[in-house]
């Protein structure tokens, strides 16, 4: 007889030199053991993810693992239109989106959340989904360099456009450098182009008006000279044309 091996979990297909072989059958056992060998590799990919995030506890490690075969709703799946932000994984299926819809701007208020990972800040950032001066008053207290540790592992699919849309939307002059640092430390993190490229029409043109302020403020790179692009070569990051 003769005798295919098809990857892991070890499966075998057999078949005799002189019968027939079904071919339907032999493409549903090969679609079948394929099926579980890229299984095998999604959770085993989830589980290094999660370790490397650090996760708090047992249950979030797994939350990640059995989360492992989603991926993005694409633009036309999403049939509600009112949503602005694509879905977010880290989320667990809740609507993070900031619409114009958001009330208490409340630019004042403080928060004194000191996440330490991605699971964490998601957490807090999902409490203050209702005020984008909330949000943004977040984003400043953890600033640049924070940021850049939390999401060192990746920044999912539908944060990054959300993070941009606050600081567009909660931006004030005064705040510039700070901006500038966190916008830096976002073009570091891990799958950042990948993020950037699932932005919304929205959200781009919020990151555009965001960059454009920052250009027209002088506001100089913080950090060492040289180390921090400077507003132009944001611009360049972002996929963002500066009128001239």
């Amino acid at each position: 007889c003769i005798i295919w091996r098809v990857s892991r979990p070890r499966y075998f297909i057999m078949a005799t030199t002189t019968g027939e072989i079904n071919l339907d059958r032999l493409e549903r056992e090969l679609a079948s053991a394929i099926e579980a060998d890229k299984k095998y590799s999604r959770e085993n990919d989830a589980k290094f993810r999660a370790v490397a995030q650090r996760v708090a506890t047992y249950e979030e490690f797994r939350d990640i693992v059995k989360a492992s075969h989603l991926t993005p709703l694409d633009r036309k799946d999403i049939v509600d239109s009112s949503r602005k932000q694509p879905w977010n994984p880290v989320a667990h299926g809740q609507d993070l989106g900031v619409g114009s819809e958001m009330a208490g701007e409340g630019c004042g208020s403080t928060t004194t959340a000191d996440p330490g990972n991605t699971q964490e800040f998601m957490r807090e950032w999902r409490k203050l989904k209702q005020s984008v001066g909330e949000q943004y008053q977040l984003l400043l207290q953890i600033g640049g360099q924070r940021l850049s540790e939390i999401f060192k592992v990746e920044i999912s699919m539908g944060v990054l456009g959300e993070l941009l849309t606050v600081l567009n939307q909660g931006w004030q002059e005064g705040d510039a450098t700070a901006i500038h640092s966190i916008l830096a430390s976002l073009t570091l993190t891990s799958r950042f182009g990948l993020s950037l490229s699932f932005l919304s029409t929205s959200e781009k043109k919020e990151v555009s008006e965001l960059l454009r302020k920052l250009s027209v403020s002088g506001t100089s790179p913080p950090g060492e000279t040289g180390r921090t692009p400077g507003a132009d070569e944001l611009a360049k990051l972002f996929s963002v044309e500066l009128d001239t």
